[in-house]
C-alpha cells in the first residue's frame, strides 16, 4: 500500500473478540498509526452488543478524516443522544468485565456448536478463533448452500446465511450464528441431525 500509494480500509469490528490467549488481533495500522495509508472503521455493535444502534468510529489520515466528517455531517447529522450516552457507558471501566465474561460465554457456545456440527453426518466445521459465527462445510450433505438454507428454514425453523452471500467461494458453506442460548443451540443441532438423516 505504501509503495503504490494505496489506502487499506480495515474493518476492525471484531477486534476485541479473539478467543485464544495465543492469538493476537493484528491491525495494519501498526505500520503507520493511521497517518498515511490505513483507515480503520470500528464500532460498538459486536463487543458491546449494541447491534442496530449504529455507533461507530473512523480513524484515518487527517485529510481523509476531514472529508469523511464533511460527508457524515451532510448525510447523517449526528448520532442520537441516548445512543451517545450508551457508548459512554460502554467505554466506562465497568464494561470491561462484562465484555470479558461475554467473550467467555461466546467461546463456550462456539465449542458446543462446532462440536455438535462436526457430529452431524455430512458436515465439517473448523473452530473459529474470533467473532461469533461458525462456517461449516456442507458439501457432503448433497445440498447446495441456498437450497439447504431454504429447506432448513422452511422445514425445521433454523435460519442460516448461505455461503454465497459472502462471495462465490462460499458455495458449499452455511453461516451459523451462536449468539443464542446453549439450550437453543442444542435444539438446533438435534433438529439439523434429524433433518439430514431423513434425506431430501
Amino acid at each position: 500500500a505504501i509503495k503504490n500509494n494505496l489506502y487499506i480500509l480495515s474493518d476492525e469490528i471484531y477486534a476485541r473478540m479473539v478467543y485464544s490467549d495465543s492469538e493476537k488481533f493484528f491491525s495494519p495500522s501498526e505500520f503507520d498509526h493511521c497517518k498515511t495509508n490505513t483507515i480503520i472503521v470500528n464500532g460498538f455493535s459486536k463487543a458491546y452488543a449494541m447491534t442496530g444502534w449504529r455507533l461507530g468510529v473512523l480513524t484515518a489520515p487527517s485529510h481523509v478524516a476531514e472529508r469523511v466528517a464533511l460527508l457524515q455531517e451532510t448525510q447523517l447529522s449526528c448520532v442520537s443522544g441516548f445512543i451517545q450516552r450508551a457508548g459512554i457507558e460502554a467505554l466506562s471501566y465497568r464494561s470491561s468485565d462484562y465484555v470479558e465474561k461475554m467473550l467467555e460465554e461466546y467461546k463456550h457456545r462456539r465449542d458446543v456448536m462446532v462440536d455438535g456440527l462436526n457430529s452431524v453426518t455430512g458436515i465439517h466445521c473448523y473452530r473459529p478463533r474470533g467473532a461469533f459465527y461458525a462456517f461449516p462445510n456442507i458439501t457432503n450433505t448433497g445440498y447446495k448452500s441456498r437450497d439447504m438454507a431454504s429447506a432448513m428454514l422452511e422445514k425445521i425453523g433454523i435460519a442460516t446465511a448461505p455461503g454465497p452471500v459472502f462471495g462465490p467461494q462460499g458455495e458449499g458453506y452455511l453461516r451459523f450464528c451462536y449468539v443464542n442460548s446453549i439450550e437453543n443451540i442444542e435444539t438446533m443441532l438435534e433438529r439439523l441431525s434429524k433433518f439430514l438423516s431423513a434425506g431430501k
